[in-house]
């Protein structure tokens, strides 16, 4: 028998609870996944969702402080690595000011997960992308809650 049967080479995880280094996105995909963190409403005074070209659909709510990013919460319709850039994503942004959150790119969600398959790129970029346009939102209303 093959001593290796349990083992995930994706997920970290073997044999259901033991956890072990994983060579492509950690464990932290998985726990985002499984758990589905900051999925929720974040009362939320501006929000974004947007549909990737693959299908997955990410949206992410945030709630201000002045400029500072005081909750941020994220639902995912997708593959567990599109959940994983989401929760990213929210977790990147809580607690930054808007000049901070809008630093936040792709290239920051893959290294949050801890990297992502071959060809799953395309999840850290949708998440930076609703992290943006999220925060675009947010101050175009303000803008035009000051104008007179």
């Amino acid at each position: 028998m093959n001593g290796n049967r349990n083992k995930s080479t994706r997920s970290g995880i073997t044999d259901g609870s033991k956890r072990e280094e994983a060579p492509v996105g950690g464990v932290h995909v998985v726990d985002n996944w499984l758990r589905a963190l900051f999925n929720g409403n974040a009362g939320a005074e501006s929000s974004s969702r947007i549909k990737g070209k693959c299908g997955d659909t990410i949206e992410i709510q945030l709630a201000f402080d002045g400029e500072l990013i005081r909750d941020a919460q994220f639902r995912a319709d997708g593959c567990a690595w599109s959940v994983a850039c989401g929760a990213a994503a929210a977790q990147l942004a809580k607690g930054r000011t808007i000049d901070e959150a809008s630093a936040i790119d792709a290239r920051a969600i893959i290294r949050s997960v801890q990297g992502l398959p071959e060809g799953e790129d395309h999840c850290a970029q949708l998440a930076a992308e609703v992290l943006q346009n999220a925060i675009h939102n947010h101050l175009v209303k303000k803008t035009k809650k000051a104008a007179p």
